[in-house]
């Protein structure tokens, strides 16, 4: 039982980072008994297998606690543009905590390398983007957070229907 849940959850987060469909499926494979051409997203194919495949709730739990902040388990349950602003959130929160932090770095070298004086604009900076990306980072986590309580209480499912395991 957890061996099978730890590979639908490997398979999900491969499925949800695209690489599954990059070896799994060529482009324009055909169908075995019509001949027809197949698209990812048709019945049939892989990625119509897997988006038809029923959704576990606990699999979107898991998700939603350990990569929510960047919106995986949005992206599991259908929620495309909902995921998509929280990758966004949490890449762009990310990233200007990143820039604080190299401002931080070169506040420091300033003010160690002969020039405490020029070291004042570079923290100033340094704390506006630690602050704005900390705000960022805390709103994201936040709904992230509501999202599994919800995930928790069964009232946000996939939006294809209902999950087809549940806790």
């Amino acid at each position: 039982m957890k061996r099978n849940l730890l590979v639908k959850i490997f398979l999900t987060v491969l499925f949800v980072v695209g690489i599954v469909p990059a070896f799994a499926v060529e482009p324009s494979t055909t169908h075995s008994v019509t001949g027809a051409l197949l698209s990812q997203g048709e019945p049939g194919s892989f990625m119509g297998v897997l988006q038809q495949a029923g959704k576990s709730q606990i699999v979107a739990a898991v998700l939603a606690w350990f990569l929510g902040v960047y919106g995986v388990h949005l992206f599991y349950l259908g929620y495309k543009k909902k995921a998509v602003n929280r990758l966004l959130m949490g890449i762009g929160g990310s990233a200007i905590m990143i820039i604080g932090a190299v401002f931080s770095a070169l506040a420091f070298y300033v003010a160690y390398g002969g020039n405490p004086e020029g070291a004042g604009v570079f923290s100033i900076f340094a704390y506006m983007f630690y602050g704005l990306g900390g705000i960022i980072l805390l709103i994201d986590w936040i709904l992230t957070l509501i999202d599994f309580i919800h995930i928790l209480q069964g009232t946000l499912k996939p939006a294809g229907g209902d999950y087809t395991e549940t806790l």
